[in-house]
């Protein structure tokens, strides 16, 4: 993941270094959209350079995500590198909207209509951030899994119930075979959760940490699914809670 950090880095370089000095106005999104009256009342120098100016600070940013991404802190990188960029966003606009005459009163005061726009787009990148970063904390947090009397409850995104009566073999492994797609899933970095396909095994349900064996392999009438927990210790007493079920069916 850190590659695609370090390829954003670099765009956002170029994005500051053509529109700063180089003066590559027309990549500017609305201005070249403007007809040449309504260009004539932006101060497109001082835009500019804010615009370029926020390449610069996402390129360093970028740069740090990648970064945390390299040593699999993966969640921290993406959460850094997505809030960055809608914050940024946002203050762009806010600051670039001091230099367009088009959105501005005779007196020099912004128009109303202009701060209902920046409110509205405001808000909905503050709901966004939210949204997703509830999305990527529930997707990094590990499964919760609850051996009951005649199901395993699997809690959580994507969660599942599986009855013990249809449950054909369970077994504990050291790795897992390759994956070769995500069907409909999470994966941040080394936790997988939803719906995966596997070599050998085709579709399988994970519930995973991939850099913390072992793994609990549960093959039933509808599924196969795959889980492990926080530590070796807790999955293999998962694994013998399980089994110690099975044989009292």
């Amino acid at each position: 993941m850190y590659i695609i950090f370090i390829l954003m880095a670099f765009i956002f370089l170029l994005i500051g270094i053509v529109i700063k000095h180089f003066k590559c106005y027309f990549l500017i999104a609305g201005y070249n959209t403007m007809t040449k009256e309504q260009q004539a009342k932006v101060d497109i120098e001082k835009t500019g350079n804010i615009v370029g100016n926020f390449g610069y600070a996402m390129f360093f940013i970028q740069i740090l995500a990648s970064i945390l991404g390299y040593f699999k802190y993966e969640l921290f990188a993406f959460m850094l590198s997505f809030i960055s960029i809608l914050s940024g966003v946002i203050i762009v606009l806010i600051k670039s909207e001091k230099y367009d005459g088009n959105g501005r009163n005779p007196d020099g005061s912004i128009k109303k209509e202009k701060k209902i726009m920046i409110a509205v787009i405001s808000v909905f990148f503050a709901a966004v951030v939210i949204g997703v970063s509830s999305l990527m904390f529930s997707g990094n947090k590990a499964s919760d899994i609850i051996i009951g009397s005649n199901y395993i409850e699997i809690k959580g995104m994507y969660g599942t119930d599986i009855k013990y009566d249809d449950i054909k073999e369970v077994t504990l492994k050291e790795s897992i075979p390759k994956i070769i797609a995500k069907t409909n899933g999470s994966n941040l970095g080394s936790k997988l959760k939803g719906n995966f396909k596997l070599e050998e095994l085709g579709k399988v349900k994970l519930f995973i940490d991939k850099d913390k064996p072992p793994f609990i392999f549960i093959k039933s009438d509808q599924d196969y699914i795959i889980i492990n927990l926080g530590s070796r210790q807790t999955t293999e007493d998962i694994y013998k809670k399980i089994k110690e079920k099975l044989n009292e069916k």
